[in-house]
C-alpha cells in the first residue's frame, strides 16, 4: 500500500493515517506518516516516535523526529535523533543538514558551518548542480552570523 502511494505521487495525510490504520506495526507506514507535508507537527513527531520504537534502525524517522523537534525550537531534545540518524546514514546530506540546522540553532556556529559545508557538497556531488545546497547554506550562515564572516 505504501509503495502504491508513492508510485501515484505526493501521499497526504489522510492517505498516510489511511495506511498506518491498514498496518499498525508497520514501521514503514508510521515513517510515511512522520514525513509527510498536511499533517500537524505534533502528530508527525508521534508518528515518528512510533517508526523509532518498531525499527530504533530507522535513520529517516530518526532525522525527521529531530527536523520537527529543531523546526518547533527543541533543538537540545532533537540532538540525540540526528547524531543517531547521521551515525546510521553517514552518506545522507539531509541528515548533515539536519545536523547543522541544530548546531546553527544552538550558537555552534563552526560546527554549524562545518556541516553546513559537508552537506552542501553531498548535495551538489548527488544531483550534479553546483547549486544544490546554496540556499541551505545561507539559511544556516544566517543564524550564524559569525559563520557567514568566517568565509
Amino acid at each position: 500500500m505504501i509503495a502504491l502511494a508513492r508510485i501515484q505521487g505526493r501521499i497526504t495525510a489522510e492517505e498516510a493515517r489511511a495506511i498506518v490504520a491498514v498496518s499498525p506495526g508497520d514501521w514503514r507506514a508510521w515513517t510515511t506518516l512522520g514525513l509527510v507535508d498536511d499533517a500537524p507537527p505534533e502528530e508527525k513527531e508521534a508518528a515518528d516516535r512510533k517508526a523509532i520504537e518498531l525499527r530504533p534502525d530507522n535513520w529517516v524517522a530518526l532525522n525527521a523526529l529531530a527536523w520537527n523537534l529543531t523546526l518547533r525550537n527543541r533543538s537540545k531534545e532533537a540532538l540525540p535523533y540526528a547524531n543517531r540518524a547521521l551515525d546510521l546514514a553517514p552518506w545522507s546530506a539531509a541528515a548533515v543538514d539536519t545536523l547543522a540546522e541544530i548546531a546553527a540553532r544552538l550558537g555552534r556556529c563552526p560546527e554549524a558551518r562545518r556541516l553546513i559545508e559537508r552537506s552542501t557538497r553531498m548535495a551538489e556531488f548527488n544531483s550534479g548542480r553546483e547549486d544544490a545546497g546554496r540556499d541551505r547554506r545561507g539559511q544556516v550562515e544566517s543564524r550564524c552570523p559569525a559563520a557567514a564572516q568566517a568565509r
